[in-house]
This record gives structure tokens, sequence and C-alpha cells, in this order.
């Protein structure tokens, strides 16, 4: 037996209580005194009458009776009323409780019921990555310029629904500097997030003519959106990079938005590239609006 099984059982107990009382209260009346009639035609005396009254002991003894039995059962309706008030006390603090009780435990309920349609969605919803990138050599280094590259880049929805309005978005002309860029969050951010504002003044690749603009389960775009870069440049005091700094927009089954960000440098001479310590990241949206 759970709580509010008890809680409605002890309920039920103390209303069969006060009902009782109260079939007590009912039983209990003051006795009647029955006096003698008179009759409303009869003549009283007109004359003064000095009387004087005398009880014998058998009437004495019997007024005195009917005084302590009025007594004690006006001190009966007295216990009976506060043991009625007492009881409708209880009954409405338990009910208060009980009522406190299912209050608490819906509550639970829903909190359960958000957290596993939450879990489910998460589970069920689109997640777009991008496939390994690979350089293709688009002109081979000359005199004073280092080799140039061609990154084909294939959005792949990985989750279990589709992707729709998908939008994918790369800095135009890779960024150039050492590699601590890649190790600054807040400037790869930057960035990024011009990316998603439509910023004026940042260049940008507006790829979503070239990528389709949903993605079934499973699904890679079959056409690949182009980003271009440099092979490092190597100085006396250093050496510089190019970076490839890109974002991708999309909407899942439930109508929510995510997105997913890239960062990468191309390393070496034959065009390889790496991940940059910061820049690769994806949304944390909530599949559910609050409440």
């Amino acid at each position: 037996m759970d709580f509010i099984t008890k809680c409605v059982f002890v309920l039920a107990r103390v209303r069969a209580w006060v009902r009782k009382i109260e079939y007590a209260i009912g039983e209990q009346s003051p006795a009647d005194h029955q006096g003698e009639k008179v009759s409303g035609g009869q003549d009283l005396p007109r004359d003064a009458v000095h009387a004087v009254i005398s009880f014998d002991e058998e009437t004495i003894r019997a007024a005195e009776s009917e005084s302590n039995r009025q007594y004690r059962t006006q001190n009966s309706i007295k216990k009976a009323t506060w043991g009625a008030v007492i009881a409708a006390s209880v009954y409405a603090f338990i009910s208060l409780f009980v009522w406190w009780q299912m209050v608490k435990q819906n509550r639970i309920a829903e909190a359960q019921l958000r957290q596993s349609l939450e879990s489910f969605r998460v589970d069920e919803r689109a997640w777009i990555e991008i496939e390994p990138i690979k350089p293709v050599l688009k002109n081979p280094a000359s005199s004073g310029f280092g080799a140039l590259f061609t990154y084909n880049i294939y959005p792949k929805n990985v989750g279990k629904t589709g992707a729709f309005d998908i939008i994918a978005k790369a800095i135009r002309g890779a960024p150039m500097s050492d590699l601590s860029l890649g190790d600054n969050a807040d400037e790869i951010g930057r960035y990024q997030n011009m990316l998603s504002s439509n910023s004026a003044g940042m260049p940008e690749v507006l790829v979503s003519r070239r990528v389709p603009k949903t993605l079934g389960p499973g699904m890679v775009s079959i056409s690949p959106f182009d980003i271009y870069g440099q092979e490092p440049q190597v100085f006396k005091n250093g050496s510089v990079y190019q970076f490839l700094v890109g974002r991708i927009d999309y909407t899942d089954a439930f109508r929510v938005k995510h997105w997913m960000t890239f960062c990468f440098f191309i390393s070496d001479a034959s065009g390889n590239i790496q991940y940059c310590q910061e820049g690769n990241d994806k949304d944390r949206n909530p599949e559910l609006p609050p409440n």
C-alpha cells in the first residue's frame, strides 16, 4: 500500500468517526418537561393566595437526579462538539497533506516525462557532421607562391531523422595567422559568430546553393562546398598558416534549430589539415521549450 492509499484509508476512518459523533449528538437531547396545561378560558382567582410549597424527599431526589442528568447531557454534548471540531480539523489537515503529496508526485511525474521525452528526441533527432576532408591540389607551388589546395566538405546526417533548412557557410579567403589563432576560442568564435549573424563586412561563402537543403538519416550531400587554402608560408621568424573556418545550421524533425562549427589549419606542403584546438563544437539547444 503506497503513501497516498494509506492517507485515503485514514481519511475514511476519520470521516466515519465524525459521523458517529454527529449521531451521538443527535441522540442526546434534553429531557422534555411537561407542565400542566391551564385552560385558556378558566378564570384565575382574584384573591391573593399565600402558600408554602414543600417537597418530600423523593421529589427532591428526582429533581436532583434530573438536574444531574441534564448536566451530564450538556457535558456530553460539549465534549462531542469539541470532538467533532478536532476530527474535522484532522480531516482537513490530512486532506491538505494528501493534496500536497499528489501535487508533488504529479510534478515528479511531469519532470520524469519531460526528461524521457527530451532523451527520446536527442536520440532520434538529426545530427550533422562532415565527412573526412582530403586536400585536392589545385595549383602547384611556384616562385613566391605556395601550393593551393581545394577542400571538398560534404555534410552528412548521422542522426535517425531528417535534417532541414541546411545552410553551410565558410570564410572566403582563409584567415592567415600563426598557430595561436587556433588556440584562441574568442577569435575563432568571432569569425563563426559573424557567419551566424551575416554581419556586414565579413567575406563569406554561402554554400546553400550547392549543398541540399534537406538530408535524410544517414545521407551524405552529393555536392560538396569547396574551401580553398594554401600551404604554410615559412619565414625567418616563424610560419604562417591558413585556417579553414565554417559553420552549418539546420533544423531537426522536431523543429528545433541546431548548428555545428568547424576549424582546421593547413599543416604542411602536402595540404594536410589538422583540427584547431578551438572552434569545433555543437549546439546544446534543448529539445523541449522551457516551462
